[in-house]
């Protein structure tokens, strides 16, 4: 340590006495401050191996020179368009090998094709040295416009709601066909017989319930010969206009929502052992029963 005594620093330019923590420069034998080395990171002699800073400043100009000189046209993977370098046959990021590969303009970042010696986008001529600060390179794939998208998910959300509501339009109107029957019920002088439509919708004191029931919607219609399930012995006139009312509109309905003719005859002929029968058209389809105590119900709904 007696050696160090009046021995500068060269960092500081302070003297180095004999309390002192020093570290000495393995390269040229420099002795510093401890604390001196640390914050200059090493020696600050100019040409020592140990000036790390002056290696700094010789790389920085080359490193800089390089960025700012590249080629106008580089290569990408054809794959995923990870810009390869000189020297990789295989793609670093998804092992495609580089005989799939594709020339981009390193300027606008434009696929090239191999004929193409000037970019069809900014005329940047391939292999002219351009500076490659925020280049865009293109991946190969085309962007998805999400504007295109949204349109025709559009497009076909308006087709399929008009589908419907065009059906919903045209599709028969019970209501209308059950008044159409009712009307055409007339006496010889041709006044309508008001106790069809009285029976149709219980407007009256023979029965509790209607010979005929529409849904809310107007999707399906129900027709009952005999509503109230009257004992035809004890009630046999009034039961007869419930069956005459009944199955003058089922056959109405049956014509009107395109059933054929055998669908009728189907209906007149079922019995209460055949259970529940079935039928079906363009616009409709069809269930009923029938007993002799309770008479026929058959249920009509539109497709």
């Amino acid at each position: 340590m007696d050696e160090m005594i009046n021995n500068v620093c060269p960092a500081c330019g302070n003297p180095i006495v004999d309390d002192d923590s020093v570290i000495t420069c393995p390269s040229c034998g420099k002795v510093y401050h401890e604390k001196c080395w640390n914050e200059k990171e090493g020696c600050i002699t100019e040409g020592c191996p140990e000036n790390h800073s002056a290696v700094q400043t010789e790389e920085a100009p080359a490193n800089e020179e390089e960025s700012d000189n590249a080629s106008a046209s580089t290569i990408v993977c054809s794959k995923c368009g990870t810009l390869l370098t000189e020297g990789q046959d295989f793609c670093p990021k998804c092992g495609t090998p580089r005989c799939g590969e594709k020339r981009v303009c390193q300027k606008c970042g434009t696929l090239l094709e191999d004929d193409q010696e000037y970019c069809p986008k900014c005329g940047t001529k391939y292999g002219e040295t351009v500076s490659t600060e925020n280049v865009p390179v293109q991946s190969g794939k085309k962007a998805i416009d999400k504007k295109k998208i949204i349109a025709i998910v559009l497009a076909v959300v308006i087709v399929i709601a008009g589908y419907f509501g065009y059906k919903r339009l045209t599709r028969p109107n019970l209501e209308k066909i059950v008044d159409e029957f009712c009307s055409e019920q007339v006496d010889e002088n041709g006044e309508e017989y008001s106790w069809y439509r009285d029976l149709m919708y219980a407007d009256n004191f023979l029965f509790t319930n209607p010979v005929m029931v529409i849904g809310d919607h107007g999707d399906w219609i129900k027709v009952d010969t005999n509503p109230d399930d009257l004992d035809s012995d004890d009630y046999e006139a009034i039961v007869f206009a419930s069956y005459l009312a009944g199955e003058g509109l089922t056959e109405k309905l049956l014509e009107e929502l395109g059933f054929s003719d055998i669908v009728l005859e189907q209906v007149n002929s079922t019995s209460a052992m055949m259970g529940v029968q079935t039928a079906e058209s363009s616009l409709a389809t069809a269930s009923w029963t029938y007993h002799p105590d309770n008479g026929l119900e058959i249920i009509f709904t539109l497709k």
